[in-house]
């Protein structure tokens, strides 16, 4: 994922496109719209690790938006919420056109898409529009009706609407609707099943207008399997690179071609048609692996407690609220707390550690050689740091999983609310030295770690700063959004600073951290 863009959410009229960097932090008043575009990430996660109905799961386990009237924007211009994706160059195979040939394994083309949401006579929220620009110049676009019937479907501008007349459009696993031409129920597993549409008998239409009239339906689909979706450019090129000994009538007719020929671009669009499908599905996938995995940490953790009661849970993430830090840390390998203690002390000073007493635990914080004391009697930012240093150190150590078929790893994004708080400014700069340490290790491990961050502090973004002009992290690695409300009526102005190679920000409002004056 490489930006996000969300029009009408709330305050937020519009924030245009802002890019995920290794370390994107969110800066603004109270109110002016950061934390609403920081809880987008948590509400992609919960939506993506439920069943629903609709597109987003409003209120669920991490954040509660109420619902889509409630979160649509009141100074939106119409009843419509929009989410852009730009999901960057990502591998794509057609894997369902012709069953049981092999297909292209590592052709990659750069995907944007955007969403329309909008809420239906039952108050429920629905996906009306989808558009999906590929390669910058491929425009796919469909609109759909509250009854799921699609009312305009083209590609490139060409209308492609009667081709199959009997699509429409469903939820598979998330945001992205699937489009199918009808549906049954698998009585065996008591599931619904949809049928693809399949584009095969239009296709070798279009591509027998080429091609010598003896040329079989089944030398035509392996055509159509050695023809790549990309740039016309890349598009282009592999029409001309079909060797004469596979078809001798196709590779003399398009050795004439250009970009710009009728006859290309009407097999450019065709191809495109076939690939419909499964650019839908993996537009899918590919913000379902984004979404799986968010992990997020809310603005107030859970207190310490004395004793934790000892449970046989297999706990691979700290929940939200850090609720099951003693957990966590208790199920960590010998290894794994040994390399996690001396992270932790080489930054701060100290580490946690779980202590097993009968069927109780108990988190120990350990300063130096003989201070061990209960984290219930430290300060309590200790109780509201731990879980956010605990959980980026985790991170930085996770395997990230090839997904799906498309042999890609998934991106991890932290999103963390205010890690600052109840924190003593030379604690809050440690903890951005942390920030910037966990980025470089993940870079090390080849780990694909985005880190979103909101936060007040001061002494967290001079940190940032002060690292870049010293060389231990790169100004390309940061990305400060600043969001601004002129009026508390109005809806939010996000404008993007940035550090320069000195670790100055640039674009930066004058007075940003100053009290107002009287």
């Amino acid at each position: 994922m490489k930006s996000i863009r969300i029009q009408n959410l709330r305050s937020l009229q519009d924030t245009g496109n802002i890019e995920l960097r290794p370390i994107t932090i969110l800066l603004g008043e109270n109110s002016s719209g950061k934390s609403t575009f920081l809880r987008s990430f948590p509400l992609f996660r919960q939506s993506q690790s439920t069943s629903i109905t609709g597109p987003l799961l409003w209120f669920g386990q991490f954040v509660d938006f109420g619902s889509f009237d409630e979160s649509i924007s009141i100074h939106a211009k119409s009843k419509h919420m929009f989410f852009d994706f730009d999901f960057g160059r990502i591998n794509f195979n057609r894997r369902y056109f012709v069953q049981n040939l092999p297909y292209h394994d590592n052709n990659q083309i750069d995907v944007k898409t955007h969403i329309s949401i909008i809420g239906d006579a039952k108050r429920e929220a629905i996906v009306n529009l989808c558009e999906i620009e590929i390669e910058e110049e491929h425009k796919i676009k469909i609109q759909i009706n509250v009854d799921g019937n699609l009312s305009h479907f083209s590609i490139n501008g060409r209308d492609y609407l009667k081709v199959t007349p009997d699509m429409r459009s469903g939820h598979r696993r998330g945001l992205f609707p699937q489009l199918f031409i009808s549906e049954f129920v698998d009585k065996s597993n008591a599931f619904i099943m949809r049928k693809r549409p399949n584009f095969r008998a239009y296709a070798i239409s279009i591509l027998r207008d080429y091609v010598h009239h003896n040329t079989s339906d089944n030398k035509l689909e392996k055509l159509l399997l050695r023809l790549e979706i990309g740039s016309s450019k890349k598009m282009l090129e592999t029409m001309k690179k079909v060797p004469g000994s596979f078809l001798a009538s196709w590779a003399s007719r398009t050795q004439g071609w250009s970009i710009n020929s009728d006859e290309f671009i009407k097999i450019r669009d065709m191809l495109i048609l076939v690939s419909i499908p499964d650019v839908f599905v993996m537009c899918d996938e590919e913000f379902a692996d984004f979404a799986e995995n968010i992990r997020y940490i809310a603005p107030l953790r859970a207190t310490a407690e004395r004793y934790y009661r000892r449970q046989n849970l297999a706990v691979d993430e700290v929940d939200f609220q850090g609720q099951n830090l003693a957990m966590f840390l208790k199920n960590l390998t010998d290894v794994e707390k040994r390399n996690f203690s001396n992270w932790i002390e080489d930054l701060f000073g100290f580490y946690p550690q779980a202590i097993q007493r009968g069927g109780h635990i108990s988190l120990q914080l350990n300063q130096g050689a003989q201070s061990r004391f209960n984290l219930a009697d430290m300060g309590f930012g200790y109780s509201q740091v731990l879980p956010i240093l605990t959980q980026l150190w985790q991170l930085s150590q996770q395997r990230q999983q090839y997904r799906g078929y498309r042999r890609r790893k998934a991106p991890i994004t932290f999103a963390v609310e205010q890690p600052e708080l109840h924190l003593h400014p030379r604690m809050q700069m440690r903890v951005a030295k942390a920030f910037a340490n966990i980025i470089k290790e993940a870079q090390k491990q080849k780990i694909d770690l985005r880190l979103v961050i909101e936060t007040h502090s001061e002494a967290i973004v001079n940190t940032l700063g002060r690292l870049i002009a010293e060389k231990k992290l790169s100004s390309d690695d940061v990305n400060v959004v600043i969001f601004e409300k002129p009026q508390a009526d109005k809806s939010s102005e996000v404008r993007i600073s940035k550090y320069d190679e000195d670790g100055f920000l640039t674009n930066w409002p004058y007075g940003f951290f100053e009290p107002e004056a009287e």
